[in-house]
C-alpha cells in the first residue's frame, strides 16, 4: 500500500514537470526574458487604473491676447501711463483691432478714475464704430457698468442685454443678476423678476437664495405681499445660511408691517435679532423694533449693536442689562462690553470690564476668551489674575514679537497667546511684570 502511494506521487510529480516543461518549450520567450519580466513589478496603471492620465480639456473660448502696450500699464494700475499709451495707439496708424482695444482700455481707465462721463464717451465710440470687434462684448459690459455708475439704469440693463447677445452661454447667470439689479433700480419690477428668473434658470449656484429674496422684494414693491411672504418663508426654511435667514426675517417683517400685522412683524424682527446677531439685516430689524417701540432684550440689542459697529450704543445696552436683577448672562455682556470699549479706545475701562468677568465668572471667561484661537483679546491679562494658570503657564518665551507659553499642554498653549502690540500699555511689564521676571 505504501509502495503504491509513493509510486503514484512520483508519477504525478513527473507528469506535472513534463506539462510545465512543455509549455515553456512552446513559448516564444527566452529564459533571460522570463527572468527579467517576472522580476519587474506590475506597472502603475495596472495597480492604480484611476490614475490614468486624462486628456486636457479643450477651452470653450480661445484666449484673447493683448496686442497693445497700454494693457500692461492698466494691469499694474498705472492709470497715467495707460492713458498715454492708449492715446498713442489711437494717434498712430494702428489696426482696427488695436484701436478698438485702445478705446476699451481708455473707457476702463476713466471708469477706474471715476470719470464716468469720459469713460462713457470712449465706450460709446467703441460700440458704434467697431461693432464687429472681438472685444465688443467687453465694451457692452463696461458700458453697462458705466451707465450704472451714472444712475442710468435702463440704459445699463440694455447694455447688459447686448452683452448677452454677443456672448451667450458664458456668464448668463451673473449678467442676468446684474441686469435684474439695474431694472430694479429703474423701478421696473416685472422686468426685474424676469431677469432674476433667467439668472436662476442659467444656474445661479450660491446666489440662488439671494435671487429668490430679490424676486420677493419685486413682488412686495408691487404690493403683492402675499407672494412675497411665501417666497421669504420658503427661503428661510430652505437655506442654512444665517445671513440669508436674517435677510428673510427682515423682509418678512417689512411685508407684515405694510399689511398692518404688527405682531407678526415684531416676531420676524425679534427672530433676526436673537438668532442672527452678526447680520447687518438684524441691525436693520433692531432699528425697526426700537423705532416702533417694540420690547427687546438689552443683551440681544447690545450684541447686534456691537457686531454692526455701533459700539457706544452697545455699551449702553450692556450697562442696562448688567443692572437688571434677573440678568442671566452677565458674563457674555461683560465680555462684549470689553471689546466695544476697546474698539472705542477706552482701554482701561475695557480691562476693568474683563477683570469683573474673570473674577465673577472664571470658567465662563476661559471659554469665552478661548472660543476663537485667532482672537486678539488680551488673554495674558486674564491669566495674570488666575493663580492656578500662573503656575501652569510658566515659563513664557518671546517668539516673533508675540508671547507664547512653553511647558503647557497644547490646548492651553493654543488658547493663551497674544501679540504684544495689542496690550495697551507703554511697557507690557506694567501689567505682566511677574511673567517677565
Amino acid at each position: 500500500m505504501k509502495k503504491n502511494f509513493y509510486q503514484t506521487t512520483i508519477l504525478i510529480i513527473f507528469i506535472g514537470t513534463l506539462f510545465i516543461g512543455g509549455r515553456y518549450l512552446l513559448s516564444d520567450r527566452t529564459p533571460e526574458q522570463n527572468v527579467e519580466e517576472t522580476s519587474q513589478p506590475p506597472t502603475l496603471p495596472c495597480l492604480l487604473p484611476i490614475l490614468t492620465p486624462v486628456p486636457t480639456s479643450t477651452p470653450i473660448l480661445p484666449p484673447l491676447q493683448s496686442t497693445i502696450p497700454g494693457d500692461v500699464s492698466y494691469f499694474y494700475g498705472d492709470w497715467e501711463s495707460a492713458i498715454t499709451s492708449y492715446q498713442a495707439t489711437l494717434d498712430n496708424d494702428s489696426s482696427p483691432d488695436q484701436i478698438s482695444a485702445a478705446l476699451l482700455g481708455l473707457g476702463k481707465v476713466y471708469f477706474q478714475e471715476q470719470d464716468y462721463q469720459q469713460a462713457l464717451n470712449y465706450l460709446r465710440l467703441l460700440v458704434s464704430t467697431y461693432p464687429d470687434s472681438v472685444l465688443i462684448h467687453k465694451g457692452f459690459f463696461s458700458l453697462a457698468e458705466t451707465y450704472t455708475a451714472l444712475d442710468r439704469h435702463l440704459e445699463a440693463a440694455d447694455a447688459y442685454n447686448l452683452y448677452l447677445s454677443r456672448r451667450p452661454g458664458i456668464l448668463d447667470a451673473f449678467v442676468q443678476h446684474k441686469r435684474g439689479d439695474a431694472l430694479s433700480a429703474a423701478e421696473e419690477p416685472s422686468q426685474a423678476i424676469e431677469a432674476y428668473q433667467a439668472a436662476i434658470a442659467a444656474g445661479s449656484g450660491d446666489s440662488l437664495f439671494t435671487l429668490q429674496l430679490k424676486i420677493g422684494q419685486q413682488y412686495a414693491s408691487q404690493e403683492d405681499h402675499a407672494t412675497a411672504i411665501v417666497i421669504y418663508k420658503d427661503v428661510y426654511i430652505q437655506t442654512s445660511n444665517d445671513y440669508a435667514k436674517a435677510r428673510s426675517d427682515y423682509l418678512l417683517g417689512l411685508s407684515y408691517l405694510d399689511l398692518g400685522q404688527n405682531d407678526l412683524a415684531e416676531a420676524a424682527f425679534q427672530d433676526a435679532v436673537i438668532q442672527y446677531p452678526l447680520s447687518y439685516d438684524s441691525y436693520l430689524a433692531l432699528l425697526e423694533l426700537v423705532n416702533r417701540g417694540f420690547e427687546i432684550n438689552d443683551l440681544d440689542r447690545g450684541l447686534v449693536d456691537y457686531f454692526a459697529g455701533q459700539y457706544s450704543h452697545a455699551v449702553e445696552a450692556f450697562d442696562r442689562y448688567l443692572i437688571e436683577p434677573d440678568a442671566g448672562d452677565q458674563g457674555t455682556a461683560l465680555y462684549y462690553k470689553g471689546f466695544a470699549l476697546r474698539a472705542m479706545g477706552r482701554h482701561e475701562e475695557a480691562l476693568l470690564a474683563w477683570d469683573v468677568l474673570i473674577n465673577q465668572y472664571p470658567v465662563l471667561s476661559f471659554l469665552l476668551f478661548c472660543q476663537d484661537i485667532k482672537t486678539d483679546i488680551v488673554v495674558l491679562w486674564w491669566c495674570k489674575r488666575m493663580p492656578v494658570l500662573k503656575q501652569i503657564a510658566s515659563p513664557f518665551a518671546v517668539v516673533s514679537g508675540g508671547i507664547r507659553i512653553g511647558g503647557v499642554t497644547p490646548g492651553i498653549q493654543g488658547c493663551i497667546r497674544v501679540a504684544l502690540h495689542i496690550i495697551y500699555f507703554p511697557d507690557p511689564k506694567q501689567c505682566l511684570g511677574e511673567f517677565f521676571e
